[in-house]
């Protein structure tokens, strides 16, 4: 009995042995396998630059447009009841369309009430819009094109970095990372006007920044 019992503790310190040992040998392994990955992204920096995504600056025009909610009225004629700040902007003949890409024109305002609906303490807005690409729904949002801003520089939100009221991007000079200030206009969901501190033919990062630091070499991916 006493030496059955001392074999089965041989066994069990056996067998709890062993896993820690491999328990060991893995987590040394997936260390090891840590460093390497560091070293290797470091020596591919130090080598070949840090890999950076990159565009040119252009001037554009940049379409504004306005949310507004359309309940059907007869046949292809929608109607919403908008605030004055709203009807201020609306103008009949301004095109109308599914999001605020400007993608494909769905209609145009026909109708903007100067009168307030005394109902609702808003103004009538009447819309003639393609039914069938709404599939005669009943209720829709759709964005109006309510002005142009011409010739602008426009950069989308997620590359301008605000930092203790300054406002930068990443430039490119000799394959370098370089900052650049800027000054910021208007903005809006089409993104931020640059004022001043770009010019056409810059180049600026688009994707790969965050890694960035002044001086860093860059690897140009596109």
């Amino acid at each position: 009995m006493f030496k059955m019992t001392k074999r089965k503790n041989l066994i069990y310190f056996i067998i709890a042995f062993s896993f820690l040992f491999a328990v060991f040998i893995r987590k040394d392994r997936i260390e090891n396998q840590r460093k390497r990955e560091i070293t290797s992204v470091t020596a591919e920096w130090e080598r070949l630059g840090k890999p950076v995504l990159v565009k040119k600056v252009t001037r554009e025009d940049i379409r504004v447009y306005s949310k507004i909610t359309v309940d059907k009225a007869e046949g292809d004629y929608y109607q919403a009841y908008v605030p004055k700040v709203m009807q201020e902007i609306l103008k009949p003949g301004q095109l109308i369309f599914l999001n605020n890409k400007g993608e494909e024109s769905i209609g145009e305002v026909s109708q903007v009430l100067d009168d307030i609906d005394l109902d609702t303490g808003m103004f009538l807005v009447r819309t003639l819009l393609d039914s069938k690409i709404l599939e005669n729904q009943q209720k829709a949002i759709v964005y109006v094109n309510t002005k142009v801003i011409d010739n602008v520089v426009c950069l989308p939100r997620e590359i301008v970095t605000f930092d203790n009221g300054e406002s930068f991007v990443w430039s490119v000079k000799e394959s370098r990372a370089k900052k650049k200030s800027v000054i910021i206009g208007d903005n809006d969901g089409y993104g931020l006007i640059v004022k001043q501190g770009l010019k056409q033919g810059d180049l600026i990062v688009f994707e790969g920044y965050t890694q960035l630091f002044e001086g860093d070499k860059l690897n140009i991916l596109k």
